[in-house]
């Protein structure tokens, strides 16, 4: 149950960044969000051009799928369902895609970065009691 409630927290993360920056910049551009996630990959990661060539068009696309169903208007949990299929869709594909160290950090950085931002989502309880 812990593991699920780990991978749940990840989505989460990444599902509020895609949304967060759709809200705040009054847009969501695929082409913008498809460059910003393969850059933080590559920061984290150090893509070779392959890696960045066959990462680049999946994540347009799966990134396309997302913002024509939100311009279709539909509601939060089918937004929230697709999201959680096109982040797993993603984490697939890294899988296939990077070297086991790669995809090792890669998931490493994931459970970080969701610990870090639920102890944040605490704190920020906390502090607004």
């Amino acid at each position: 149950m812990q593991s699920f409630k780990t991978y749940f927290h990840i989505f989460l993360l990444l599902a509020s960044f895609s949304i967060s920056y759709a809200q705040n910049n009054n847009s969501y551009i695929p082409e913008e969000i498809t460059e910003n996630q393969l850059n933080k990959l590559d920061e984290d990661l150090n893509l070779d051009d392959f890696q960045k060539f066959e990462l680049h068009e999946f994540i347009l696309e799966k990134t396309i799928k997302l913002k024509n169903a939100m311009d279709k208007g539909i509601d939060d949990g089918e937004l929230r369902f697709l999201m959680e299929n096109h982040n797993r869709e993603i984490d697939f594909k890294l899988k296939e895609v990077l070297s086991t160290e790669q995809y090792n950090k890669y998931l490493q950085l994931k459970r970080d970065r969701a610990i870090n931002q639920n102890h944040k989502k605490k704190k920020k309880k906390k502090s607004s009691k």
